[in-house]
C-alpha cells in the first residue's frame, strides 16, 4: 500500500483518464483506412460553363456542397476531381475525421451539412452551448460539444417522431420536413443499452423551431404540449424539451443553477460520436483519448502526479481512483514530481520518477500567493473548480492540475488583470467581476486562481438583454473589439 495520505479529501483527487465507457456509450465507427488518391493522367477535361469562375469562387461554392454532393462532383470530370483533391476543407476532414464523415453517412445525414460547416467545426475547440471543451460531435445539428452539455442540454437531445408531433404540436406532413436520423445499430448510453430495430429519430433543436414556426411563439407552443401531453410526466419532459439551454454559450459552466428532475435520455448517444479538433498550427487534439492515464495525488504535506499508460492496469482500475490506490507501489520518500508507472515484459509493474519541474502559469500579476493546501473544499462544482473557505469566508478556486489546462486558466487570469486595471481607473464604477484574491501555488508553482464568491442568480437572458447595449462600449474602453 503507497504512503498516500489519509486527509479527509480524496487522495487521487483530479484524474485524466477518460474511461472507454464515455466513449462506447455513443457512435463508434472502426478506424478507416486511409484513402488512396490514384494518380491520374494528365488529360484535357472541362467542368463546362463553371470554367469562367476564378478559382477562388469555384472553390467557394464547392465548400457550400455537402459530402454527398461532393461525391458525385468528382466523377464529372478529371477537372472536377482535381479541384476536390485540392479543396483543403474536404481534404481535413477526409485526413482526421473520417469516421464522423462515416457516421453522417450511416445515419443518412450525409447530405445535411456543407463542407465548410463541418470544417469550421473540425478547427473549433469550444463546445458550442458552453465555454468548456467539445469533445464530441452532434450530428443532426453540426456542432461541437461537450459531455455536460450533452446530457443537459435539450437542444442536444434526439427523439423518435411521434414524439416531436406530441411536445412541439408537429402534424405527419411537418414531420416529412425534418432530416430523419436512422440510428446505427449498437449498444449506447453508459448503461450501453441495445437500440431498437430500424429505429429512426429527429432533433429536439430542429422540430422546436419548426413547431415555433407552425404555432408563432414560445406560449403558443406551450399550450398546445399541454393539450396533447395530458399526464403530468408528459408535461415535464414536454416542459424541458421546449426549454432554453440551461447554459449560455459564454457562460462557465460553475454557473448552472440545480440539474435536478431532467428527464432521463433513452436516445442518448445515438445521433453523437467522439470528434477531434484541428488547431491552426496543424495539430490534431483529442482531449478525451490519451495514450496515457494522469493523476494527482496527495501524499502528506505535498502533491505529486503519476502518468500510468494504458494497458498497465484494466481500464476500471484506471478510472476508479479507490481500486488503483490499492495497486499503487510504495511511493519513495525522495524529492520528485512525476512518477511513470508501466508494466515489463514479465508484466511486473515498473516506476521511473522525475524530478523536472512542472509546468505552470506565468502571466502574474497579482501580490498574493496562497497555498492551494491550506484551502478546505466546502464544495466541487466540477473538476478543478471548487468551493473552498479562505480567511474563514467562502471563495472560489479553480486550478489547473495538468499542462493541457494552463491555457484555459492562464487566459482568464490575463481576463481579470485587464478588468483590474479597468477598474482602477474608473474606482466609483461597481465592479463587474468577482474580486481577483490570489493566485493558487502548489509546491511552489502557480497552477491556479481564488475570486471572491459572488451572492446572487445566474446572468438571465433578459439581464443580459438590458446590460448587452452598454457592453460594446465597455469593451471599447479595455481596448478591445467584438470579437476579440
Amino acid at each position: 500500500m503507497p504512503n498516500i495520505s489519509s486527509e479527509p479529501e480524496a487522495p487521487i483527487s483530479c484524474a485524466s483518464h477518460r474511461p472507454c465507457h464515455l466513449l462506447e456509450a455513443m457512435i463508434t465507427m472502426p478506424d478507416v483506412e486511409k484513402p488512396k488518391n490514384p494518380t491520374l493522367a494528365e488529360r484535357v477535361s472541362s467542368l463546362s460553363i463553371l470554367d469562367r469562375l476564378p478559382p477562388e469562387i469555384l472553390y467557394m461554392l464547392l465548400g457550400m456542397l455537402d459530402i454527398q454532393t461532393i461525391a458525385s462532383f468528382v466523377r464529372v470530370s478529371f477537372r472536377g476531381h482535381s479541384y476536390i483533391q485540392s479543396l483543403l476543407a474536404y481534404r481535413d476532414l477526409v485526413a482526421f475525421a473520417p469516421q464522423t464523415l462515416m457516421a453522417l453517412g450511416k445515419t443518412g445525414l450525409l447530405n445535411l451539412h456543407s463542407v465548410t460547416e463541418l470544417h469550421a467545426a473540425l478547427r473549433q475547440e469550444r463546445c458550442a452551448s458552453c465555454v468548456e471543451y467539445g469533445a464530441f460531435f452532434f450530428l443532426p445539428t453540426c456542432e461541437r460539444c461537450c459531455w455536460e452539455c450533452l446530457r443537459h442540454n435539450p437542444s442536444l437531445r434526439v427523439l423518435p417522431p411521434k414524439e416531436a408531433k406530441r411536445y412541439f404540436g408537429l402534424s405527419e406532413w411537418h414531420i416529412q420536413r425534418l432530416p430523419t436520423i436512422s440510428v446505427i445499430p449498437g449498444n449506447y448510453g453508459i448503461s450501453r443499452t441495445p437500440s431498437q430495430r430500424s429505429c429512426r429519430l429527429v432533433s429536439v433543436k430542429a422540430a422546436k423551431e419548426l413547431g415555433l414556426m407552425v404555432h408563432g411563439s414560445a406560449d403558443q407552443l406551450s399550450q398546445v404540449m399541454k393539450t396533447k401531453c395530458k399526464s403530468g410526466g408528459l408535461r415535464v419532459d414536454g416542459r424541458f424539451l421546449q426549454s432554453d439551454p440551461v447554459i449560455s454559450q459564454n457562460q462557465d459552466p460553475l454557473l448552472l443553477p440545480s440539474q435536478g428532475n431532467i428527464p432521463a435520455d433513452k436516445f442518448f448517444g445515438m445521433a453523437s460520436i467522439p470528434f477531434p479538433s484541428l488547431s491552426a498550427s496543424g495539430r490534431l487534439e483529442n482531449e478525451i483519448i490519451h495514450d496515457d492515464g494522469h493523476y494527482r495525488l496527495r501524499t502528506g504535506r505535498g502533491v505529486r502526479y503519476l502518468r500510468i499508460p494504458i494497458g498497465t492496469f484494466d481500464d476500471d482500475t484506471m478510472c476508479r481512483p479507490y481500486l488503483l490506490i490499492t495497486r499503487l507501489p510504495e511511493l519513495p520518500d525522495s524529492p520528485w514530481t512525476v512518477m511513470t508507472i508501466s508494466q515489463d515484459e514479465n508484466g511486473s509493474l515498473t516506476s521511473v520518477i522525475s524530478m523536472d519541474p512542472l509546468p505552470e502559469i506565468r502571466t502574474e500579476w497579482h501580490e498574493q500567493h496562497v497555498d492551494v493546501l491550506t484551502l478546505k473544499s466546502t464544495r466541487r462544482f466540477r473538476s478543478g473548480v471548487h468551493e473552498a473557505r479562505y480567511n474563514d469566508v467562502p471563495t472560489i478556486a479553480k486550478i489547473a492540475c495538468f499542462e493541457w489546462e494552463m491555457r484555459r486558466i492562464e487566459r482568464e487570469i490575463w481576463a481579470y488583470s485587464l478588468l483590474e486595471d479597468h477598474h482602477n481607473q474608473h474606482p466609483n464604477k461597481s465592479p463587474i467581476v468577482p474580486k481577483f484574491l490570489a493566485y493558487l501555488t502548489e509546491n511552489g508553482r502557480v497552477m491556479g486562481l481564488l475570486l471572491e464568491k459572488v451572492k446572487g442568480s445566474q446572468l438571465a437572458p433578459t439581464i443580459w438583454s438590458a446590460a448587452k447595449p452598454y457592453f460594446p462600449g465597455f469593451i471599447v474602453t479595455l481596448g478591445w473589439s467584438m470579437g476579440t
